[in-house]
């Protein structure tokens, strides 16, 4: 996030017969990225600006101006984004962009750059492949055992998606990374393959190799902790996904709601007892001894603004009777890959159909202090 520019104006002479004093006024704006700004393969590329007033302010106009002809463009105050897309394919080339706002009706403030659509670019079809329609299907049930909201298809993702499971088939290989050396590669990070076909702003990636089908892939890369931190946006989430001969992948972005949440859901039904970490990296890796088969693990994350990392104040973990689990706790003070999320693991795994109680209270980097207090069942 970055804060682009502070415009200072002065105007309105006081209404006075004496002398008369400019009224100063200042208005700044923040920006989080804009694009599509490098060569990119889709010909119906979305155009955005994420850019926003600070305070009190508001941005009142909004306009994209693409090699000198002003297009259809619309500012979406809950993204905090200028947009347009365009109805037509464009024909690959060069395009230069101009993004304009316009705060309080007064301030203007516009954003230059330039996009080459490449000469192998595709279109983007709305319509959902059959793989990814049943992976997003069963990725949307867990989210909704969850109460979180469903997930909107994105056709940049799933070109992402679909580009990358292709590259593991070819190569035999997993990850997330590719060599430009082998055949079927678009990009080396995920970043670099969600931006070629044309996202803007932030993402997320989650791969699966050796899955027997495609809802084993996205069950188990649910299941596994890190991964599921990525996964559990409460808010609106955008995907897409590819499964072929065992891998899976799945790109997608989304928002998040202020609070805390947590996985299991409460009151949560047909738990996994045991969960096999295939995981990496290891979650456990800290921990001397750890088991391969351990039980189903817990995750609790905080959103918010101002919240960049969590602590445990006190945590428990029991069964019915109140006898506590024996467990890991790893949070951002024992474990690097953590920022603003706990997660318990059972050493053993869980008994099947009984219900366990969780009870944590954890705390933000600004002090604040968030308690959590459910319980679930295993099948």
């Amino acid at each position: 996030m970055t804060k682009i520019k502070l415009l200072t104006v002065l105007f309105g002479l006081a209404a006075t017969t004496t002398a008369s004093w400019a009224q100063q006024s200042q208005i700044q704006i923040w920006s989080a990225g804009f694009g599509p700004s490098k060569d990119i393969k889709v010909r119906n590329p979305k155009f955005v600006w994420q850019v926003w007033a600070d305070g009190d302010a508001k941005i009142t106009a909004a306009s994209f101006i693409i090699n000198g002809k002003e297009v259809d463009a619309k500012y979406d105050n809950r993204k905090k984004e200028l947009f347009f897309e365009s109805s037509e394919p464009m024909p690959p080339g060069t395009y230069s962009v101009v993004a304009k706002v316009k705060v309080d009706d007064w301030a203007k403030f516009d954003k230059k750059w330039t996009v080459t659509i490449r000469s192998d670019a595709v279109q983007n079809q709305d319509e959902i492949p059959a793989d990814a329609k049943h992976v997003l299907g069963i990725f949307n049930q867990i989210r909704s055992e969850h109460g979180f909201g469903p997930i909107r298809f994105d056709p940049c993702f799933n070109l992402a998606a679909t580009a990358h499971t292709n590259y593991l088939t070819l190569n035999k290989e997993g990850g997330h990374n590719e060599d430009p050396a082998n055949p079927g590669y678009t990009g080396m990070g995920a970043a670099d393959r969600v931006g070629l076909f044309g996202h803007v702003g932030s993402s997320w990636e989650v791969v699966s190799t050796g899955a027997t089908c495609s809802a084993d892939g996205i069950i188990g890369l649910w299941d596994a902790p890190y991964h599921r931190i990525s996964m559990m946006k409460p808010g609106l989430v955008i995907a897409g996904a590819s499964y072929k001969d065992g891998n899976l992948t799945v790109d997608g972005d989304g928002m998040t709601m202020d609070g805390l949440f947590v996985s299991p859901p409460v009151s949560g039904l047909n738990i996994a007892p045991s969960w096999e970490n295939n995981e990496s990296p290891n979650p456990t890796r800290s921990f001397a001894g750890a088991d391969h088969v351990l039980g189903y693990p817990v995750v609790a994350t905080i959103y918010g603004d101002k919240v960049k990392s969590v602590s445990i104040i006190s945590a428990s973990f029991t069964t019915a009777a109140g006898k506590e689990i024996e467990r890991y706790e790893l949070s951002p003070e024992n474990d690097e890959h953590l920022k603003n999320s706990v997660i318990l693991i059972p050493k053993k795994p869980l008994e099947s159909g009984k219900t366990y109680s969780v009870n944590l209270k954890l705390r933000d980097n600004t002090g604040a202090v968030y308690t959590k207090a459910w319980k679930f069942t295993t099948r």
